[in-house]
């Protein structure tokens, strides 16, 4: 049985290039300054101990470059990030903004989404250079506070905010040397555990003998999970292209007018209900099925992939079960 556990902190390898090998072992904790990074570094929360509450004021978070040596340094603010997890959020679900203190040059700064509903990416520069760098003097400190806040719609499993930072020397290419950053509790800050996806069932399919397999999705997260999750499955062979053909069909009942039959959800994927509580696990099941065998070969080696666009991705994003196609 293979499984899928989606955790906050892991979902870093898809905001930032190289940001989880470089994360502080705690919050509010700046990670040791990369060796060839001219400045120190640091990120932390302004009031650490109190919460963001969804849809109330922001909270900042402090960041500062400063230049220890005798020579100027042009760095780029290259990423702010900011995500939770395990659920993936509503649009709106997050705010960020990022102003310059004291003696900083004005800044501006470009917001996109980040991964798909995880977040929100910013990357700050000098105001009117957008492409530019901070050129730091000598010996000299430059801050950024960034606001950051959770509307109302905040989901229920998220307790934390976690909020990175890729610096980056102009003109070199330091991802995993200079990534730093901090945490912000949501409400009480308890949820946030995992949704684990995972498979069982039978591992060899021919041409008029299916196999069946059981997707059963675990709520660790410390809250209900009050809508459907979506659960993706991919079934493929690894022989040549377009040699074997692999389909995904659910069962569904009579209702209605409609007969009963089977479905095919080999793109369209299954639904697991809402109302999922914490602690508790759902399953549905689907038959997979050698569509069309053309390979040469008496067998193909396989692999059933499952996944959710719902859940947090993590570095450990699907769950997945070997298999062996028969001709």
């Amino acid at each position: 049985m293979g499984s899928r556990t989606l955790a906050t902190a892991a979902s870093a390898a898809l905001l930032t290039v190289g940001i989880a090998a470089a994360l502080p072992a705690a919050a509010n904790a700046a990670a040791p300054v990369g060796p060839t990074l001219p400045i120190a570094l640091s990120v932390s929360a302004d009031a650490p101990s109190k919460a963001l509450q969804p849809g109330g004021p922001t909270e900042t978070v402090t960041i500062k470059a400063a230049n220890t040596t005798a020579k100027t340094a042009d760095i780029n603010l290259e990423d702010v990030s900011i995500w939770s997890g395990p659920l993936a959020l509503k649009p709106g679900s997050l705010s960020l903004k990022a102003t310059s203190e004291g003696a900083t040059p004005a800044s501006a700064y470009s917001p996109s989404q980040g991964a798909p509903d995880f977040g929100l990416d910013a990357t700050v520069f000098p105001k009117g250079h957008p492409n530019g760098a901070f050129t730091i003097p000598a010996h000299t400190t430059f801050e950024w506070q960034v606001s950051v806040g959770v509307s109302k719609n905040w989901p229920a499993n998220d307790g934390k905010v976690d909020l990175w930072v890729t610096f980056e020397e102009q003109g070199k290419t330091l991802h995993g040397h200079g990534n730093y950053g901090t945490q912000l509790n949501v409400g009480k800050g308890t949820t946030g555990g995992p949704v684990l996806l995972s498979l069982a069932g039978g591992t060899k399919v021919a041409p008029g003998h299916p196999a069946w397999e059981k997707v059963p999705v675990t709520n660790q997260s410390g809250a209900a999970i009050a809508e459907p999750l979506r659960v993706a499955p991919d079934a493929f062979a690894f022989g040549p292209v377009n040699q074997v053909d692999l389909g995904l069909y659910e069962w569904v009942g009579a209702h209605g007018n409609v007969k009963a039959h089977w479905q095919d959800v080999t793109h369209s994927g299954l639904v697991v209900a809402g109302g999922l509580a914490n602690n508790a696990s759902a399953s549905t099941w689907v038959q997979l099925r050698v569509v069309s065998y053309k390979a040469d070969a008496a067998s193909e080696a396989g692999a059933l992939l499952v996944s959710s666009p719902d859940l947090m991705p993590t570095t450990q994003d699907q769950a997945r079960e070997s298999l062996t196609v028969l001709r």
